[in-house]
């Protein structure tokens, strides 16, 4: 799960965050850039067309979000149909959410694993480092603690120029316990999440991949092979249906 940044009232909010989301990404990740030298990038949100997702891309999407949402609740029932305790996809998932950067993951996984599907290229496809700006409602318990909304350093990626993430529902787990749910953002973005992102190119996305395959003793094919296998088995699981009683007598 990732922190929320620390900043100072009085000041100039996004500023503060900019600086601290630079200085996080680099000390603890990967970026081919100094982000602070440069304004980010903020997401417009947008109703996506009907045919930006089809049955192909929709599988890796739908798989990465039922992964990050059961490592948030740290509860293996959720993916155990498809997916063992001591299987490597549990393992890197809940590593990322306990020492953050699970967005971070999430996003390199998912933007390789559209690769796959054949249905994009890298043309289509953006891989963004940043931060996201929620704001509270009045009513909301935390609206005067956060008069100026939340930060946190958070990844996503765009496809056509539309926001696929994963992982907002992390924003859900820590300040909405009550009405959290499994979600992901397509396109449109909820009222009060506002993204923003330094682009970076395919080269950091495959560093990132190398690094993680390396940590399990695998090369990028073989941990990419590895997650198509059980986004596979979750989307079969998905197929199953149980037998009705009595019919199976």
């Amino acid at each position: 799960m990732e922190k929320s940044l620390k900043l100072q009232s009085g000041q100039d909010q996004h500023k503060q965050a900019i600086k601290h989301i630079g200085i996080e990404f680099r000390k603890e990740w990967i970026t081919s850039y100094i982000y602070e030298k440069q304004k980010p990038i903020p997401y417009q949100s947008k109703i996506p067309p009907n045919d930006l997702i089809n049955a192909e891309i929709a599988k890796p999407i739908a798989y990465m979000t039922k992964l990050t949402y059961a490592a948030l609740h740290k509860d293996h029932e959720m993916v155990s149909s498809f997916l063992k305790e001591n299987d490597l996809a549990w393992k890197e998932v809940t590593k990322y959410d306990t020492k953050g950067g699970l967005c971070i993951y999430a996003s390199v996984l998912l933007y390789l694993l559209l690769l796959e599907t054949k249905c994009v290229t890298k043309n289509n496809l953006k891989f963004l480092q940043g931060y996201y700006h929620h704001e509270f409602m009045e009513q909301h318990i935390f609206h005067n603690t956060y008069k100026h909304g939340t930060f946190g350093l958070h990844s996503y990626i765009e496809l056509n120029d539309y926001v696929i993430d994963t992982t907002i529902h992390q924003i859900a787990f820590l300040f909405y316990p009550g009405a959290h749910r499994e979600f992901y953002f397509i396109g449109e973005t909820t009222e009060g999440t506002n993204l923003y992102g330094y682009e970076e190119g395919y080269k950091t996305v495959y560093k990132y991949a190398k690094k993680i395959a390396k940590s399990n003793k695998l090369t990028v094919e073989e941990w990419l092979q590895h997650h198509k296998e059980k986004m596979n088995d979750y989307v079969l699981d998905q197929l199953t249906l149980p037998p009705l009683k009595g019919l199976a007598d």
